[in-house]
């Protein structure tokens, strides 16, 4: 919840402005011509401080998209600044480098139950993360003179979405839909607008993956395995088709990953 709901509630209604003439409620009244300009001045400096500047490029491509996008015919404010991202950043390194190498030396001295263990604690230190860049932008935009704000607990939030991705990860993209509803709207309602498109991308991908392993004749492969002639073994074992199954699974994931997540995000944010 943020408090631009509790403060809604104080601002009497006849103050709030209607559409305008042109009855869009929601507008972005920038031109692609100068955000261009921006983010190639920003690359620029980019290339030249070594990626330094990346913080200060940032914070004007959200003044930018902030001051260009119009509510009601007001516009949002932006009050963030680049050294608030490198301070951020800094803090992050000082809490994620030491936390790193300690795992590693873990891993190294005592078993390498230690390196999934790891992989575990920063992937909820990265849903941490999110949270609170979250409300950090929520905190730096204002409209109409109200400053927006996120409350929560944001190890509850980390703690919800690693265990929501694991589920959607094992159910192959199934869970995601009610992983969204713990936000907002329905978790069948996305799930009946976003089942084909779910069959599109993955019925191929496992297609190929059965046709990958089925085409390997693995009685062959462990006969030859300690064989000294192997150059017949792509043949033999039937590498050879499994390779071009593997390489056409390849092709659909490449394809289904530029043609079908726009659709996607549309799904999601419709």
């Amino acid at each position: 919840m943020t408090s631009i709901d509790a403060a809604a509630a104080d601002v009497p209604r006849a103050s709030v402005p209607r559409a305008g003439a042109h009855g869009a409620l929601a507008r972005f009244v920038g031109r692609g011509a100068a955000f261009w300009r921006l983010i190639g001045r920003g690359s620029l400096l980019l290339m030249c401080t070594l990626g330094i500047y990346r913080f200060w490029l940032t914070t004007d491509i959200r003044r930018y998209l902030w001051s260009n996008t119009e509510l009601a015919d007001e516009s949002f404010e932006y009050t963030g600044t680049a050294r608030e991202l490198l301070l951020g950043f800094l803090i992050a390194l000082a809490v994620l480098v030491p936390l790193y190498s300690g795992f590693f030396l873990l891993t190294l001295t005592l078993g390498e139950v230690w390196g999934p263990l790891g992989l575990i604690v920063l992937t909820f230190l990265g849903q941490y993360a999110v949270y609170r860049a979250r409300r950090y932008r929520l905190s730096r935009t204002i409209y109409r003179g109200v400053r927006f704000h996120q409350d929560g607990s944001a190890w509850r939030y980390s703690l919800c979405a690693v265990l929501w991705w694991s589920l959607v990860v094992l159910s192959l993209g199934l869970a995601y839909p009610f992983a969204q509803s713990r936000f907002e709207g329905s978790g069948w309602s996305l799930l009946g607008r976003g089942i084909l498109l779910w069959a599109l991308a993955v019925a191929p991908l496992l297609i190929g993956a059965t046709a990958t392993l089925a085409a390997i004749d693995w009685e062959a492969l462990s006969a030859s395995a300690g064989a000294l002639d192997r150059s017949n073994l792509l043949e033999a074992s039937g590498l050879a088709g499994a390779f071009v199954f593997a390489v056409l699974t390849g092709i659909w994931l490449l394809l289904a990953a530029a043609l079908l997540y726009p659709i996607f995000q549309a799904i999601v944010l419709r």
